[in-house]
C-alpha cells in the first residue's frame, strides 16, 4: 500500500517462522522485496520459502513482489554487525 512500516512489523513474524536461523531484508524498490535466510540444517528450505513469503504477502499486500533466497550465511558489515534491514528505496517509500 506505499506506506513507511518499523522493520520489526515484518522480521519478528518471519524470524519466527520455523527453521530460520537468520535473515536479512532487503528492499529493492516500492513494491519489491527479497528475504535472504539462513535456513537450519535439515529444515525443509521448501515450507521455510512458502510461510515466509506467504506471511509477508500477509503484513504487505498482495502487490508487493517478494522473493526468499536461502544463504548460507548473511554478510556482516564493517562494523562486525548484521544490517536485518537494507533499503534501496528513498526515504518515505520503505517496508
Amino acid at each position: 500500500d506505499g506506506q513507511s512500516r518499523h522493520a520489526l512489523f515484518l522480521l519478528a513474524p518471519l524470524q519466527a517462522v520455523p527453521g530460520v536461523v537468520q535473515l536479512q531484508l532487503v528492499q529493492q524498490s516500492v513494491r519489491q522485496l527479497s528475504i535472504s535466510v539462513v535456513c537450519a540444517t535439515g529444515g525443509d528450505w521448501g515450507q521455510v520459502r512458502r510461510a515466509l513469503i506467504e506471511i509477508a504477502q500477509s503484513l504487505l499486500g498482495g502487490d508487493m513482489r517478494i522473493e526468499a533466497i536461502r544463504v548460507r550465511a548473511i554478510p556482516c558489515e564493517p562494523s562486525g554487525k548484521v544490517r536485518a534491514v537494507i533499503s534501496h528505496c528513498r526515504p518515505g517509500h520503505v517496508v
